[in-house]
């Protein structure tokens, strides 16, 4: 909390002028992808002049930045490093082979101390050649998965450890002729716009990097003077790589989660859209296809009749006296006895067979495969169980009966389900008229079959 305090009482009295509202978002691009309520929080506590509010929420965004950890970002980090280095091996190799051709056979060295210098330049070109060729075949050979392994975390920290040490390793050789840092400055750079690193493994790394390097320039370089100089602008060098590293590693988490939250997004809209495309082909009373929606799959199955040369007939049934029952009890009760009606009728058909709710009180049934003899069979069997059914709707039992219109449904005709339909429900109207509680046969002479 000490800390904290002292943290914020700094950001208090020496940031808080640098970091008017208007340039937030722009000071320092790394704070970008912790915006949303942070930064609300932040624009807030700025409108109301409470300046500890804001140094709070900045303090609190350099912790999250710093400090936090997100186990899956993390990993898919892993991966991609290796991937990258598919293709920085591919370019990396030839930049080796051109610099050990110039140190070996293009230029002379003039003088013993430059022809070490050439030497050892080659022998560490050499040895970085050999490394990088292994760490290729690793990576090309590396198999996709899901999650890194042993193998990944070997290639991506080999290779970090080689990239540095190159660099410190020639910015030493080059000391024989030059106070100049500038291979270490190369490699700090690539390793942080190589690698995915999380800001606090940035900062080990290259705090890391940076003492080994002040330990090698004190073993080498003699002149105070010229020491100083080196490890300060190492130092330089290393503040570069961090920063460059924690702009990249923001990045990286921003864009990932935006595509996250994209993709979040569109499965919900698709899930939505299948929900709103299921609502509109239902009926919503009883949960049975509406019109439409029969309409478009018995067009279905009547291309799949033509390629077979199959048959079906379809089947009109409603419930009789139901104008007299919602009379008497209602239309809620009515509703819920064609609720009942509608479950029952499901429940008796073939797992092939379609039903939907046609209107009012009326059913519209598919029976794909059977000829009307079969239909005819299927309908008695659904009018007997039912009329054996006592309903219990809104602690009232009652017992209806049905009638039932057949017809074939010709699928080389032009119109055929408007005129199965026209002819089955004239059968439906003759049982109507024959009584009720029946199943009646429309055939395309305009004749009524009785088939009970």
């Amino acid at each position: 909390d000490s800390t904290a305090d002292l943290l914020i009482v700094w950001v208090q009295s020496s940031m808080w002028a640098l970091l008017p509202e208007k340039n937030l978002d722009g000071w320092c691009p790394w704070l970008a992808y912790t915006r949303g309520p942070t930064r609300a929080a932040v624009v807030g506590e700025n409108r109301r002049g409470s300046g500890v509010g804001m140094a709070k929420q900045l303090v609190k965004t350099i912790w999250r930045i710093f400090y936090a950890s997100d186990s899956d970002l993390a990993a898919k980090a892993v991966l991609i490093n290796v991937r990258r280095l598919r293709y920085v091996s591919l370019l990396a190799i030839p930049v080796l082979l051109a610099h050990i051709v110039v140190f070996a056979v293009v230029a002379e060295p003039q003088g013993e101390i430059e022809k070490l210098w050439h030497e050892r330049l080659v022998l560490a070109h050499s040895t970085a050649l050999l490394c990088m060729l292994i760490v290729g075949i690793g990576a090309w050979h590396t198999p996709a998965r899901g999650r890194p392994g042993l193998v990944e975390y070997l290639l991506q920290w080999g290779t970090m450890a080689l990239v540095l040490c190159a660099g410190m390793a020639v910015a030493a050789i080059d000391q024989l002729v030059t106070t100049a840092i500038t291979p270490f400055l190369s490699m700090t750079v690539m390793v942080a716009a190589l690698f995915l690193l999380r800001p606090v493994v940035a900062f080990g790394t290259f705090s890391a990097a940076l003492i080994v390097f002040w330990v090698v320039l004190g073993w080498l370089q003699s002149d105070p003077a010229v020491l100083l100089s080196s490890r300060v602008n190492s130092l330089t060098v290393v503040s570069i790589g961090f920063c460059l590293a924690t702009v990249m590693w923001a990045a990286f988490v921003r864009s990932t989660r935006q595509r996250a939250h994209i993709e979040r997004q569109r499965a919900e809209l698709a899930e939505k859209n299948a929900a709103l495309e299921l609502l509109a082909a239902l009926d919503p009373l009883t949960g049975l296809a509406n019109r439409r929606s029969f309409e478009a799959q018995v067009q279905r199955e009547m291309v799949n009749m033509r390629r077979a040369a199959g048959t079906a007939s379809l089947v009109i049934t409603d419930v009789d006296h139901f104008k007299r029952i919602n009379d008497l009890y209602g239309h809620p009760f009515g509703d819920e006895l064609l609720r009942e009606f509608a479950a029952a009728l499901r429940s008796r058909l073939r797992a092939t067979d379609l039903v939907a709710r046609w209107g009012g009180e009326e059913f519209l049934i598919l029976l794909p495969g059977c000829d009307t003899a079969e239909a005819v069979k299927i309908a008695n069997t659904i009018r007997e169980q039912i009329a054996r059914t006592e309903f219990e709707i809104r602690g009232i039992k009652i017992n209806v009966t049905a009638s039932f219109g057949v017809a074939p449904l010709r699928v080389d005709e032009p119109d055929a389900l408007p005129h199965s339909y026209r002819l089955a429900d004239q059968a439906l109207y003759a049982a109507k008229q024959a009584g009720r509680n029946r199943v009646e046969v429309g055939v395309p002479e305009s004749a009524f079959q009785h088939a009970t």
